[in-house]
């Protein structure tokens, strides 16, 4: 990831209403949670291997989307 996106992504994460001790205040940007894009900003599915034990999973079918907020800005921003 280069610099102007580190920056911007640390800049996400500050800003985040999400509480301190969440996932991504936690983690390098290499080390995030698997999440992809599916055709709209707004809809991110979880790609993790045991999505139910995320608070913000929600189970649709026989997919789990991710609810977090900051998660799918992260997304839009390194273009998952």
């Amino acid at each position: 990831m280069d610099e102007e996106k580190l920056r911007t992504l640390e800049k996400i994460i500050r800003a985040s209403p999400c509480p301190v001790g969440c996932w991504c205040y936690k983690t390098r940007p290499e080390e995030l949670c698997k999440a992809k894009i599916m055709g709209l900003e707004s809809l991110l599915e979880c790609m993790e291997d045991e999505p139910e034990d995320c608070s913000f999973a929600l189970a649709f079918g026989e997919s789990f989307f991710c609810r977090c907020a900051t998660r799918k800005e992260i997304a839009k921003l390194i273009g998952e």
